[in-house]
C-alpha cells in the first residue's frame, strides 16, 4: 500500500513539474554540400537564414549548382530570423554572421543585438552582400559554392543556421575598338593616299590610251 502511495505521489510531482516548467525546443535542420541534411534539437532560441533566389523570386534555405549562379558584382539577399520558442523574454540576443569568402557586405550588420525578445516574438534583418570581381576567384574554379553561417545566443541560449550560394566566375570577352588618335589618324592618311594614287595611275594610262589611238 505505501509503495502505490509513493509511486502515485512521484507520478503526481512529475505531471506537475511538466506543467510549470515546460520544456519548449525547436528543430533545425540544415543542409550540407551535397544534399545531405542534419538535424539537431535546439533550446528556446531559434534562428533561420534563408537566401533570395532570383529565378523563382523568393527565398529558400539554400541554393546549388542547378540553381541560380551569381555572378561578379551581382547582389544577394539574405534573410535572418531570430525566434524566442520559450516563455520568457530575452533581454539581449546577440547576432553574429560570417560571410564566406567571394562576398563582401554592400548593405545591413553582420553584427547586431535584439533587446527584449518576447516569447513568440520574431525578429527580421536584411543583409545585402556582392560578389568579388572575377579577378579575386581562383581561375581554376569556374563554379563553386559558399555557404554563409549566422548564429544567435542569449541567456545560455544559442542556435545557428547556414545558407548555401553558388557562384559562377566569368570574365567578358574584351571589345576590340578601331585604333584612335594620331597613329589611327595616320593610317587613315595613308590609305586614302594610296586610294588616290591608284586612281591617279588608272586615269593617266587611260589618258595616253585614249591619246594614242587618236593620233593613229
Amino acid at each position: 500500500m505505501k509503495l502505490k502511495v509513493l509511486i502515485f505521489a512521484a507520478s503526481f510531482a512529475a505531471c506537475l513539474l511538466l506543467v510549470h516548467f515546460p520544456v519548449n525546443a525547436s528543430v533545425n535542420c540544415v543542409t550540407q554540400y551535397g544534399g545531405a541534411q542534419i538535424c539537431t534539437t535546439t533550446g528556446q532560441l531559434q534562428i533561420n537564414k534563408t537566401v533570395w533566389n532570383p529565378d523563382s523570386k523568393t527565398f529558400v534555405d539554400n541554393l546549388s549548382l542547378t540553381d541560380h549562379l551569381f555572378l561578379s558584382g551581382e547582389i544577394v539577399v539574405f534573410d535572418i530570423s531570430v525566434k524566442n520558442t520559450g516563455d520568457a523574454t530575452f533581454d539581449t540576443v546577440s547576432v553574429s554572421d560570417t560571410l564566406p569568402t567571394f562576398l563582401q557586405l554592400a548593405s545591413g550588420s553582420l553584427n547586431y543585438t535584439i533587446n527584449n525578445l518576447a516569447p513568440g516574438a520574431t525578429d527580421l534583418r536584411e543583409i545585402r552582400v556582392v560578389v568579388v570581381p572575377a579577378s579575386q576567384i581562383p581561375a581554376s574554379q569556374t563554379t563553386l559554392c559558399v555557404v554563409n553561417n549566422v548564429t544567435a545566443t542569449a541567456d545560455g541560449s544559442s542556435d545557428h543556421d547556414s545558407s548555401q550560394v553558388c557562384l559562377q566566375r566569368k570574365v567578358l570577352a574584351a571589345q576590340i575598338l578601331p585604333p584612335t588618335g594620331p597613329a589611327g589618324s595616320l593610317f587613315f592618311l595613308l590609305g586614302i593616299i594610296a586610294l588616290g594614287s591608284t586612281g591617279l595611275f588608272f586615269s593617266k594610262n587611260t589618258l595616253l590610251l585614249f591619246f594614242r589611238r587618236g593620233v593613229k
